[in-house]
Formats: C-alpha cells, sequence, structure tokens
C-alpha cells in the first residue's frame, strides 16, 4: 500500500510566507521585510500573500556564511 502522507511530508517548499521564513533563523519578522526591500530575498505577491522564495532565503544564509568566512580569514 502507498502512503500518500509520507511522501507530502517529505516535499520541501519553494516558497513560504513571511511568518515562516523566520523559521530559517535569519530574524525576525521586521528583519525579514527589511531584506525584501533591500533586495536581498526575493518574493512575489500572489493575491494578498506575500511569498518568498527559499531558493532566497539559502543564498542569503550562504553570502552570510562567506562573508563570515572572509572576515574571520582577515
Amino acid at each position: 500500500m502507498h502512503d500518500s502522507s509520507n511522501e507530502e511530508s517529505a516535499v520541501q517548499p519553494i516558497v513560504v510566507k513571511p511568518k515562516k521564513a523566520t523559521l530559517y533563523g535569519i530574524g525576525g519578522l521586521t528583519k525579514i521585510y527589511e531584506l525584501i526591500a533591500d533586495g536581498e530575498l526575493e518574493s512575489y505577491r500572489d493575491g494578498r500573500s506575500r511569498l518568498i522564495t527559499v531558493a532566497s532565503i539559502e543564498a542569503y544564509v550562504e553570502r552570510k556564511l562567506a562573508q563570515a568566512r572572509r572576515e574571520k580569514a582577515a
């Protein structure tokens, strides 16, 4: 038998709402909206909802890690 509930939980989202984006540890809701305004996170509106790409969150974290490595090496 095929268990579709396990498959659903294995699917990773490609976009998240700003409140969910705070769970990635990059800051609170105000910080998320600042990063959107600064162009650090890619987002779009779908109706009344703001959606942020998970890829842009991951890219932001990678940029911050690279910056930290450069500062440590200096």
